[in-house]
């Protein structure tokens, strides 16, 4: 039979480079030749046997504990000496065999109190090389097999499975600093140094992280701790299912039933009910037209004097801030710009006041007009039936003239009124 210390790929028969499909294969084939039951006259030793050969394929299986354990075979199988190495700490390959423990109990030989003590030796190791503002910090145990998830088992695996050594690894130097000729030597003393101890903490990281994972896989709380998980989901589940199976009832019985006698025969009230909603309905569709009404004539308001703060009338540009605005105010081409501007606008208004007395004059000419024709549609109306129909026509139609008049020339005036407003802000005092 093979030994509880033997190599995993032993345990199996397997060679090292076996596929998962041959693992399984000579699992099945040593799992049914050490069965208990078909060893009668050494049940307790192929009892263990059959533990072990358990546990080997367990590992073999999981392709991350596999590459993990073929990376670092040979200190795994020399680690059941259970050395403990003077600097480097607690040498943690013996622990990565079930051959350490001999079943879940909280004993010195069960899975619960050696791994306690594996992790409290670790912790108690890592103290010596924190420092003295972190020594209140408490790093959380592994703790027995009775213990609650959210007090002990959560925080411990939330803390060891993110693992980061606080160790130097300063007595790993190859080299004395102190025995450098020059500083260009010393630093490449000490980045060699460094590239060792960096080396050698990455390692200790990785081996404790294992560790933690191949307990994890083992830990029975974990399992119990899913199982009521699954329990809790399945009867929210069932508790969902029910309160909407209970809804549908109470809607259906309200159907059938026209509501308790409410409504008359209408059912519970319906058309009742729908020309509320129907209400309820044009109020608030009106309600968010008028917030959106506002909100964007709030923003345009906003959205405009932005505007105003980053825009050049005289350049024609927006700027990214007010200060780059401010800057671009003092140079020469923005001044020759505001000039030029300033005289096209004086000749603007020139020509404005020009059109202005031209229009002035022409209304005087369309006044005379119009009394004559008001004259002569008096004395026409006298003579027959058209007498009101053009006095009305005639109306309207200088109403419109006027309003057409008002039109075309209010937006120019009230745009040459808005860039003189931000020329005379622009302008040095």
């Amino acid at each position: 039979m093979p030994t509880l210390m033997k190599c995993h790929y032993e345990v199996l028969e397997a060679a090292r480079d076996a596929d998962a499909d041959t693992l399984k294969k000579q699992y099945r084939k040593m799992a049914l030749k050490f069965h208990p039951d078909k060893n009668p006259d050494d049940p307790e030793g192929a009892k263990q046997t059959f533990q072990v050969i358990q546990q080997a394929y367990d590992v073999l299986s999981d392709a991350q504990e596999r590459a993990w354990y073929d990376n670092h075979r040979e200190q795994i199988l020399q680690g059941g000496l259970g050395e403990k190495l003077e600097d480097e700490g607690i040498d943690l390959f013996q622990y990565f065999s079930s051959s350490c423990y001999s079943g879940f109990g909280d004993d010195e030989s069960g899975f619960y109190g050696v791994y306690s003590e594996v992790f409290n030796t670790l912790a108690k190791e890592d103290l010596d090389f924190i420092d003295d503002e972190d020594s209140d910090f408490e790093i959380p145990g592994f703790g027995k097999s009775r213990d609650e998830y959210e007090s002990v088992v959560g925080p411990f695996y939330a803390y060891w499975t993110s693992y980061n050594t606080p160790r130097s690894f300063s007595w790993l130097d190859k080299y004395d600093t102190r025995q450098g000729d020059n500083r260009w030597m010393k630093r490449k003393m000490e980045a060699e140094n460094k590239k060792l101890r960096d080396k050698a903490r990455k390692e200790r990281n990785e081996a404790v992280r294992n560790l933690v994972q191949f307990v994890r896989k083992r830990d029975k709380r974990l399992v119990e701790y899913s199982k009521k998980l699954q329990e809790k989901a399945e009867l929210n589940k069932k508790k969902t299912l029910e309160f909407h199976k209970k809804q549908r009832e109470e809607r259906k019985k309200l159907f059938e039933g026209g509501g308790g006698g409410t409504g008359g025969g209408d059912g519970f009230g319906m058309s009742e009910m729908e020309a509320q909603l129907r209400q309820l309905e044009g109020e608030y569709t009106d309600s968010e037209e008028e917030s959106e009404n506002d909100l964007g004539s709030d923003e345009e308001e906003e959205m405009g004097e932005v505007l105003d703060d980053l825009y050049c009338v005289a350049c024609d540009k927006i700027f990214k801030t007010v200060g780059a605005k401010d800057n671009h105010g003092t140079s020469r081409k923005h001044k020759e710009n505001l000039e030029k501007l300033i005289e096209e606008m004086n000749e603007e208004e020139e020509e404005v006041a020009e059109e202005a007395a031209e229009e002035a004059e022409s209304g005087e000419n369309s006044e005379k007009t119009d009394l004559l024709v008001e004259v002569n549609e008096v004395v026409i109306s006298e003579e027959g039936e058209q007498d009101e129909s053009a006095d009305t026509n005639f109306a309207n139609i200088s109403e419109t003239k006027s309003k057409t008049s008002r039109k075309l020339h209010k937006p120019r005036i009230s745009c040459d009124f808005h860039c003189l407003h931000l020329l005379a802000r622009d302008l040095p005092y």
